[in-house]
Formats: C-alpha cells, sequence, structure tokens
C-alpha cells in the first residue's frame, strides 16, 4: 500500500513555501528599515551586500535593501495573485530565492548586482 493512500499509516510531509525563508541568510524578518541600512553600512558588509525583510507598509510584500558604496538602497519587491514575486512586472520569479538567484547574475535595473547577504551579527 503506498504511503499516504486511504488505510496507510504514516505522515505526508506539508512543505510550506515561507519555511524555507527561515533558513536563508538574507532573510532578515521583521527589521526596520533603518535597522537593515545600519546593518549593511557595517564595515563588515561591501557593496552589494544585501537583505530581504518585510515589508513594514505592505502586508505580504517583502523589501530588497542592497548596499550601494556608502548608501542603501531600498526596493519593494510584490507579490502575484497567483503567486511569485516581482520587483519590476516584466520579470517575475516563482520564489524569493529565483529573485536572488537572478538578481546576483544580473542587476537588471537594481543599482548593482547582489553579492553576499548582509552579516548576521550574533553579538551587539
Amino acid at each position: 500500500m503506498a504511503l499516504g493512500a486511504p488505510g496507510s499509516y504514516g505522515f505526508t510531509l506539508y512543505r510550506n513555501p515561507f519555511d524555507a525563508l527561515e533558513v536563508t541568510a538574507w532573510y532578515f524578518r521583521k527589521i526596520k528599515r533603518i535597522e537593515a541600512e545600519k546593518k549593511l553600512l557595517l564595515p563588515e558588509n561591501e557593496h552589494g551586500a544585501f537583505l530581504i525583510r518585510d515589508s513594514e507598509s505592505r502586508h505580504n510584500d517583502y523589501s530588497l535593501s542592497v548596499r550601494d558604496g556608502d548608501t542603501v538602497k531600498h526596493y519593494r519587491i510584490r507579490q502575484l495573485d497567483e503567486g511569485g514575486f516581482f520587483i519590476a512586472r516584466r520579470t517575475t520569479f516563482r520564489t524569493l530565492q529565483e529573485l536572488v538567484e537572478h538578481y546576483s547574475k544580473d542587476s537588471d535595473g537594481l543599482c548593482v548586482n547582489l553579492c553576499k547577504p548582509c552579516v548576521q551579527q550574533l553579538y551587539t
């Protein structure tokens, strides 16, 4: 009898696509814009360092914060109704991971290519 078939024993793994965010080095959850700027401007972060955080102003959206020299630029990441994400509507992605991979290879309208995730300080 196949696992998951009626009358079978065991369990089926349910995987929430947002759970994967929790283990990425670049997802900083609910930090504020000003805090993102402070973190990205620390000396251990270089040009192109980035993080993704929950949007402060729009529920279910995200913000991409990117170090560009001595400044930080912010981009809204919107969700499509049918699933997926975009910064510019002409280029959509199934996951945030795909979005990060794309902009790491090609700035495609961003200030710079995404390089390394922002360093997460364990001690403050």
